[in-house]
């Protein structure tokens, strides 16, 4: 029998530290709101801060933290955590970091670690590029160490996760700009070719001429034109990576990215073939098509009730086949049967519930 975790004060807080200090940061400022919007999480920081929050907040006056989904939470934060959200911008990556993991991407890895330390935050994320880093492995070994510090990697570059929004790319990109005289980056377009350094076109150059983004600038906000398409990149992520055999590390791979893992945490979306532990239950989507095909089993010691009312699909009518009474640690197939043909199917479990709940999307 599963022993049943109790929340934590700070179960609810999330870490993320990005590898760039304008792109990433920027990006997942607009999921963040998103994510406090739903009430997925209660406070929510991103390292380096993105410049489109610092900008925003500091308009008309003294900054405010908008880390927090409320007043309430903000005074939940302990010191040794507010002191990591009010480091200047430019200590924020050497705080307590020992000379020993300031090596890329160990860096990210290890400063997540360290904020988690004293329970400050319930998960952590260091999110990085493959680039020309020595460290890979030693960061991932490092992430295995400390199961509530994750990795959303992007091969060669987070720009590889904005191109899938638009279709699937395979393309294994060798670099993520063109270069001039004295290293100057090349804002390769339609009109401005890939320089030919026989190492083929650079990620940023093949994204400006085969999708929306034909203007790119890592320092824009494209959050708005991007998050319509979120789901599609879900899809297209997924489908490259299963091309690799398992045993293939993940730096080793490209095309390849992780950045979805990091969305559903921080949307408390879960998808076809994962597992979640949600309330008295563990539950995992094994089929989306042409029903929603859950394996579902009560870790608590007592009777348990799993009935249709405890699901809700916005604008989606369904019934459930299965559910019932489940006795302890019993585990039996439960299936939602939608009255209507849709690819894409989202579902919130426990539906009453607007703390402890997550969202079971077709992706």
């Amino acid at each position: 029998m599963e022993k049943i975790r109790k929340p934590r004060l700070f179960d609810r807080n999330m870490l993320i530290v990005c590898e760039d200090s304008h792109t990433a940061p920027n990006y997942l400022l607009g999921l963040k709101r998103l994510a406090l919007a739903q009430n997925s999480w209660d406070y929510i920081e991103i390292l380096p801060k993105p410049p489109l929050e610092m900008s925003e907040n500091t308009e008309g006056g003294e900054a405010l933290d908008v880390g927090v989904r409320n007043e309430q939470d903000r005074h939940k934060t302990n010191r040794s955590q507010r002191q990591f959200m009010n480091m200047a911008q430019e200590e924020w990556l050497e705080f307590e970091l020992e000379k020993e993991f300031r090596e890329q991407p160990v860096r990210y890895v290890r400063t997540a670690q360290q904020a988690l330390a004293d329970g400050s935050y319930a998960e952590g994320w260091a999110v990085y590029d493959l680039d020309g880093h020595t460290g890979h492995r030693r960061a991932a070994a490092m992430a295995k160490e400390t199961p509530e510090v994750k990795i959303a990697f992007s091969s060669r570059a987070i720009e590889m996760w904005f191109l899938l929004h638009f279709g699937v790319f395979d393309v294994a990109f060798q670099k993520v700009h063109c270069k001039g005289e004295k290293k100057k980056v090349l804002n390769c377009n339609a009109q401005n070719f890939c320089r030919s350094d026989g190492r083929g076109d650079c990620l940023t150059g093949f994204m400006r001429r085969n999708t929306p983004l034909w203007a790119y600038k890592k320092s824009e906000d494209y959050f708005p034109i991007l998050n319509p398409l979120l789901e599609n990149a879900m899809r297209n992520a997924r489908f490259l990576r299963e091309k690799y055999p398992e045993n293939l590390p993940f730096f080793e791979r490209n095309p390849y990215t992780t950045m979805d893992f990091l969305i559903k945490s921080l949307l408390k979306w879960v998808g076809q073939g994962e597992e979640t532990t949600i309330g008295f239950f563990k539950i995992k989507i094994v089929e989306t098509q042409p029903d929603f095909v859950l394996v579902c089993r009560n870790i608590s010691e007592f009777n348990q009730i799993l009935h249709e009312s405890h699901f809700f699909s916005d604008g989606i009518s369904f019934r459930l086949v299965g559910d019932g009474v489940f006795e302890p640690d019993e585990q039996r197939f439960v299936t939602l049967k939608f009255h209507s043909q849709t690819t894409d199917i989202k579902f919130k479990f426990p539906a009453e519930n607007d703390r402890d709940f997550v969202w079971f999307l077709s992706v």
